[in-house]
């Protein structure tokens, strides 16, 4: 766990599982930031639940927590040592290194070898973020820019 003294809070990161369906599902249909960065459950209830049961057996899924309150998620989807990386943050957590911490710690854990990342172009804290963890610039686009990490 770590002391983020800035908002005076114990943050810190675990894998979600199966008895994290409620909290994921909460946060994903209420916040903002899930919808800013395209992270939305389509569906009722019961193809909600089915979808978060098939992301925590197939891919890597991360909470970021305040003590016990999901406050983001991390999300690497692999497929053959290459995946997409995906994550967002409540806004009030936002602009504190959070992310960019968590986002370090996950990537010393997963077992894909090169995660891609796509942000928009006026996303610079995005962007920050993932240059601070080691990604590379792969390609700039009229709206988007997309990014490479190997692990090494």
């Amino acid at each position: 766990m770590e002391k983020q003294q800035n908002l005076k809070l114990i943050i810190h990161a675990k894998r979600l599982m199966a008895q994290d369906t409620t909290a994921v599902l909460k946060l994903l249909n209420t916040s903002g930031a899930a919808k800013k960065a395209g992270l939305k459950i389509m569906g009722n209830a019961a193809v909600q639940r089915w979808a978060l049961s098939n992301w925590f057996a197939d891919d890597e899924l991360y909470g970021i927590f305040d003590d016990q309150k999901l406050i983001g998620i991390i999300a690497i989807f692999c497929n053959d040592n290459n995946g997409e990386l995906g994550y967002f943050i409540e806004p009030v957590y936002q602009n504190h290194h959070i992310m960019t911490r968590m986002l370090s710690k996950v990537l010393q854990r997963t077992a894909c070898h090169t995660l891609f990342a796509q942000t928009t172009i006026d996303n610079r804290a995005s962007q920050r973020v993932l240059e601070n963890n080691h990604f590379q610039k792969e390609n700039v686009e009229l709206t988007s820019v997309q990014y490479r990490w190997v692990n090494a």
